[in-house]
Order: structure tokens, then C-alpha cells, then sequence
């Protein structure tokens, strides 16, 4: 209500255009206290971008929720936080050249993927098999595919492995057994 910002711990400077913080705070004053969560591409909210990452689309999601005091359950607006989840940074210690994300609305869009441009042409965003995983050729290469839908806003979760780095050894031991035996 007093207007300041806050900066809270391991935060950063961002700088949001006045007409995306108006966009922000009136979806997340709509919700009325449940969180909003805004999918986006541009790069104006970052403070020190090198000429490269300007030129690149960065995906992230900003979560938006309006909070109100309790003092003597006044309930008043109490002013809104904000959080920017940079996806590359919160995905890198999981993702590799054999491991890999893609998430999907819940109209098959992508909203973030780690896939290259060949793999994503040949990927489809349409639901695996009812048991949650699949065997798909992205690019040149054999995948092993499993599908998490998230209950909060129906997104799609793909995690994305090379299927001969999960299952090449075991395969490689029954030759080997075969072999021998």
C-alpha cells in the first residue's frame, strides 16, 4: 500500500515496462488472491543483457498473486509480489544433450522447450499413451518420453531422454550375454 518495492533475498533489479506491470497487477487484483501465472518472450524486464541475449527470445514465467493484511482482519490490499522464474536457469542442472524438457499448454503450444530446432519440428505436442511415457525419433535420435500433466493449469510436462543412454547398457548386456552363453 505504501508504494515502495522490496527486494527480497536472491533477487535482482528488474525493469518491467509500465504497461506490462499494469498487465500484471490487474490479472493478479482479477484472481483476488490466487496466483496468475503470465508465459513470456520478451526481454525487457532484464537489467544487463549482452547483444546476444537481446536478440534471442527467453521464455519466462511470471507468477503474480495480490495479498491483503490480517491485521485485525482488515483483509486490505496489502500489495501484490511478483516473481520472474527464468526457465533456462531453473532447467540447467537438469537438462543436457541427453536430457531434455519441453512444456505444452494445455492446447499443445510450447511454451518452453530445450529441444533443438530439428528435434522440434518433429516433435509433437499431442498427449502420450494413457501410461504416461512413449518411444518417439526426434532429429536422428531415439527418445524415451514421459508425460506429467500439471492439475494447476493443465500443463504438459515432457522430459525428454535419450533412449540409448537409459536402456543402450542393457541392451548392450544381453548381447554380450547371448554371446558368451
Amino acid at each position: 500500500p505504501d508504494g515502495k518495492r522490496y527486494n527480497g533475498y536472491g533477487s535482482s533489479d528488474i525493469v518491467i515496462s509500465e504497461e506490462k506491470k499494469t498487465k500484471i497487477l490487474e490479472a493478479a487484483q482479477v484472481r483476488m488472491g490466487d496466483p496468475v501465472y503470465i508465459v513470456s518472450t520478451e526481454n525487457s524486464h532484464a537489467v544487463s543483457l549482452n547483444q546476444e541475449e537481446k536478440n534471442r527470445k527467453k521464455t519466462q514465467i511470471i507468477i503474480a498473486r495480490a495479498i491483503k493484511e490480517k491485521e485485525n482482519l482488515s483483509m486490505r490490499y496489502g500489495g501484490t509480489l511478483v516473481y520472474l522464474v527464468d526457465l533456462e536457469a531453473l532447467t540447467a542442472s537438469y537438462t543436457s544433450d541427453f536430457h531434455k524438457l519441453v512444456i505444452c499448454d494445455n492446447t499443445g503450444a510450447v511454451i518452453f522447450s530445450t529441444l533443438t530446432e530439428e528435434e522440434q519440428a518433429d516433435f509433437s505436442g499431442d498427449r502420450v499413451s494413457e501410461d504416461g511415457y512413449e518411444i518417439m525419433t526426434l532429429g536422428n535420435t531415439k527418445y524415451f518420453l514421459t508425460e506429467i500433466i500439471s492439475g494447476e493449469h493443465d500443463w504438459s510436462y515432457y522430459s525428454i531422454s535419450s533412449y540409448q543412454q537409459l536402456f543402450g547398457l542393457l541392451s548392450n548386456a544381453d548381447r554380450i550375454f547371448i554371446v558368451l552363453f
